[in-house]
């Protein structure tokens, strides 16, 4: 029996398509703790694998600009140095979900390090305003959705609030970490349409959700003789092809 022939034609207009279609960005950023004994130790690495579509907020027609990301479309966080390509079981589920909510327990497995989701948002943009009122902003909410255990506490999310570029400068900025109470996953953060009041539009329902979420977060305290958290982009790239992203990532 004779194979079939592949169509080469087919194959090099894929390939053709696959090099132009470079409308992908990938950022990997890392979260220290500083102490005058260790200095600089790596505890996880966030990685953001976004589209520069012109229906996202930030968009931005220069490919070599990764400035303005409005919300991604994937988000993970790992251990140091990790792929999201390791991570077993990014998601909680619902008996996890469940134990934190009840009686603030959080599996010993889920330690930070072991990664899981995450979520971006530009600050100041959606789902701070209406969608179509977008103002230019430097600063981005990275929410790490657990339950998670970071020094042995339990958290059911926590969330980073980075100001500065988003290019690879070597530059460690210091940071506030706030915890969250949080702890139904990525698919439950940004409330459903249906689920809004009649009278309310769904966007300001977005926006009076997203403010009670940021409303709630408590600073969560250094390990004993640390001096601060702070972050750092280890990674950057932009205009590149979707496949190259994820390639980056892992």
């Amino acid at each position: 029996m004779t194979a079939p022939k592949k169509n080469k034609r087919e194959y090099q207009e894929h390939r053709v398509a696959e090099s132009l279609n470079k409308e992908w960005g990938y950022v990997r950023i890392g979260l220290y703790v500083l102490s005058r004994k260790f200095g600089h130790e790596n505890i996880s690495d966030i990685h953001l694998i976004f589209p520069r579509d012109p229906k996202y907020p930030g968009h931005n027609k220069d490919p070599r600009s990764v400035k303005s990301l409005g919300m991604l479309a994937r988000a993970y966080f790992t251990g140091p140095n990790s792929s999201i390509y390791d991570l077993q079981s990014p998601k909680r589920s619902l008996r996890e979900m469940r134990n934190y909510e009840d009686y603030r327990e959080v599996d010993s497995d889920r330690e930070m390090e072991q990664g899981g989701q995450a979520l971006v948002f530009e600050a100041g943009n959606y789902p701070h305003t209406r969608p179509k009122a977008f103002v230019p902003s430097n600063k981005f909410h990275v929410w790490i959705l657990g339950p998670l255990l970071l020094n042995d506490r339990p958290y059911g999310s926590l969330l980073l609030e980075l100001t500065g570029p988003l290019r690879r400068d070597r530059v460690f900025r210091k940071i506030v970490l706030h915890s969250s109470t949080y702890s139904e996953g990525a698919a439950n953060f940004i409330p459903g349409y249906t689920t809004r009041a009649p009278d309310m539009q769904w966007e300001d329902y977005v926006v009076e959700t997203y403010t009670r979420r940021l409303q709630g977060v408590t600073p969560v305290s250094l390990p004993p003789g640390a001096l601060r958290w702070e972050w750092t982009v280890e990674t950057v790239s932009a205009n590149v092809t979707a496949a190259r992203a994820i390639k980056m990532s892992g």
